[in-house]
């Protein structure tokens, strides 16, 4: 969602009206896109900044989006504090978070008008390199940030995709036996250390009295949706397996995921060699044990 400077000032406006001004002397804005705000917002109340706490409560503290809530949380044990936009429901914000002008959607992504988006995603990752203790400015990092960037381009594709579009066209058939894909290669992302864990897929169906069938690459596709996202292998195993019951409606679903976890292997318990299996089954395959021992064997094959 996009914030030109006429719909920002409209926000402004209707935020200043809230405000009780008399309560206030000074106001102070967040690093760094609060600053912004807390300036366009001194200049319509005619109340000045400051750029340094004390404990003088008449201080308000401004900032421009809650999203996590960690933010404005800490500053609000002391102080008034408002916001522009708020990405989480209002009976879920600190009572002295008094004055929040608007609601959207946890989903949504805020850029304001002053803002380079692709200059500020590099800003981020270049931030990461100089706090690891790296000189981002020598050769062999001065083109790290961008090139970053472009890679999480696709490692978190699957945000930008519909697993209901990659399955939305099926085909007719008499076929009522199992339609297994086996052997895709998977690649995700820890979502608790942001490290990569990779290793193979195990996608099974049983048409149901339809008899629609979903074309062998969807299969593929529609894990490719969930593991190019931030992810725990228990919850991918479940959201692919969930969505093919939705959509088509089987006898039967199975999804058998193992992989390897670099969280595992390079930090924490150290132990590289080791795998983690998930399985999610419905129906047929959950029901009936010849079922899913004549899936256990074409997955041995």
């Amino acid at each position: 969602m996009e914030y030109s400077l006429d719909v920002v000032q409209k926000q402004i406006k209707r935020l200043a009206k809230k405000l009780p001004i008399s309560k206030y002397d000074c106001l102070y804005g967040i690093p760094k896109n609060g600053v912004i705000v807390a300036t366009m917002l001194s200049k319509e109340l005619r109340i000045p900044l400051t750029d340094k706490l004390n404990m003088n409560r008449k201080t308000l503290i401004v900032d421009d989006v809650i999203d996590t809530g960690k933010t404005i949380e800490k500053y609000s044990k002391l102080y008034d504090c408002c916001v522009l936009i708020s990405k989480k429901p209002k009976s879920r914000l600190s009572k002295r978070i008094k004055y929040v002008q608007a609601y959207c959607k946890a989903t949504e992504w805020i850029k304001w008008f002053w803002e380079d988006e692709q200059k500020d995603k590099e800003d981020a990752i270049l931030r990461q390199i100089e706090q690891i203790g790296e000189d981002a400015s020598r050769e062999g990092l001065k083109e790290t940030p961008s090139r970053v960037v472009r890679s999480f381009e696709k490692l978190y594709g699957g945000y930008k995709q519909s697993p209901k579009d990659v399955l939305k066209t099926t085909f007719s058939s008499r076929y009522d036996e199992i339609v297994l894909l086996r052997d895709i290669p998977l690649f995700s992302t820890c979502e608790h250390h942001l490290l990569p864990f990779t290793g193979i897929c195990h996608i099974a169906y049983i048409p149901g009295k339809s008899g629609r069938v979903v074309g062998i690459s969807k299969m593929a596709r529609l894990m490719e949706v969930f593991a190019r996202r931030m992810q725990i292998q228990e919850q991918l195993t479940v959201q692919i397996g969930e969505e093919l019951v939705k959509n088509l409606e089987p006898k039967g679903v199975a999804v058998i995921i193992k992989a390897a976890h670099l969280c595992m292997a390079a930090r924490g318990v150290e132990k590289p060699g080791s795998s983690m299996v998930t399985s999610y089954v419905y129906g047929a395959f959950k029901k009936d044990m010849s079922a899913r021992q004549e899936l256990l064997s074409l997955i041995k094959l």
